[in-house]
């Protein structure tokens, strides 16, 4: 009897240490998962972020300010790049992963519904043909824009060699040796050029210096008064860089280019080009649209977003 207690004891307590030893590896397997699970969600975190950096980079350089936002949020990003090199943003769908999985998804879809794997194939390559287009698309506008030869974009139609545009991405966002073309200066270049057929257009002489002032009405260049001579433009937004009356990036209604202002002195008027993701409004009214440039009569308030910001041009 007292054999068997003592073997029945040894077993419990066996059996005590193998518990104990399992819930020691089960805490150590929770501990090990969270701790690679952190790391994970923090280099994923990071790259998010510096893609994100990347693409703003590069956007400034195209002088695209708006909405940077979306350079952040995966997937969404791609709507971005297509709109900072000027291919309309719905084509996104069609670049490089995206659009590999949709046809991916469009080809099972077809073979759920018609049970062909001849037409689902089908269905795949033409998904496969046109995301290698505009994924070519893309990167031959985006190398053009920055002095590459185009034609490097073929190299887009093998998927595994697509990682190579990415890279120049990154070399062209944090080299100060890569500037954007004279055709994206055109950009910045084309409200002055439309304003100057508009004011050349009347034969009346533009040469005479007369100046005029933009005057703070609310906010916070409220009785602030900036000179403006003919033929000037003045740019309001939170670039410091590529403005010249500055906002704080606290004042969130205000776009980094939020909008252009030009006098022409023999209209005794101004020119306001709306840049703006909140736009820009006219004495309460007008609206002038983004992208778009108004004739604006002396006297006038403009409100930039909201009316806790504006300016009289007088």
């Amino acid at each position: 009897m007292d054999s068997y207690i003592s073997d029945y004891m040894f077993d419990m307590a066996e059996i005590g240490d193998l518990a104990g030893n399992f819930a020691d590896a089960t805490i150590a397997t929770v501990l090990y998962s969270i701790f690679w699970g952190l790391v994970s969600i923090f280099f994923l975190v990071v790259s998010i972020a510096f893609i994100g950096a990347v693409l703003t980079r590069i956007s400034h350089k195209l002088k695209v300010f708006e909405k940077e936002t979306l350079a952040y949020i995966p997937f969404v990003r791609d709507f971005y790049r297509m709109r900072m090199v000027g291919i309309h943003p719905a084509f996104a769908l069609l670049y490089d992963v995206n659009g590999y999985v949709l046809s991916a998804i469009a080809a099972l879809i077809v073979l759920a519904i018609f049970k062909s794997l001849i037409v689902a194939m089908l269905v795949f390559i033409a998904g496969y043909v046109a995301t290698a287009f505009y994924t070519y698309k893309y990167y031959n506008k985006f190398l053009k824009l920055f002095g590459f030869d185009g034609t490097l974009a073929l190299v887009t139609f093998i998927p595994v060699f697509s990682f190579i545009f990415n890279i120049i991405e990154m070399i062209v966002a944090f080299s100060d040796k890569f500037e954007a073309n004279k055709a994206v200066e055109q950009r910045i270049n084309n409200i002055d050029q439309r304003v100057m057929k508009l004011e050349n257009g009347n034969g009346k002489n533009v040469s005479a210096i007369v100046n005029a002032s933009i005057t703070g009405v609310n906010g916070k260049y409220a009785g602030s008064r900036f000179e403006i001579n003919n033929g000037e433009t003045v740019v309001i937004g939170r670039d410091i860089q590529k403005c010249n009356i500055v906002y704080d990036e606290k004042y969130a209604s205000i776009s980094r280019v939020h909008c252009a202002i030009r006098y022409a002195a023999n209209e005794n008027a101004f020119y306001v080009t709306d840049y703006s993701s909140n736009g820009t409004l006219v004495n309460r009214e007008l609206n002038i649209g983004k992208n778009a440039t108004k004739k604006v009569e002396k006297g006038s308030v403009i409100y930039l977003g909201d009316e806790n910001n504006a300016f009289r041009l007088g």
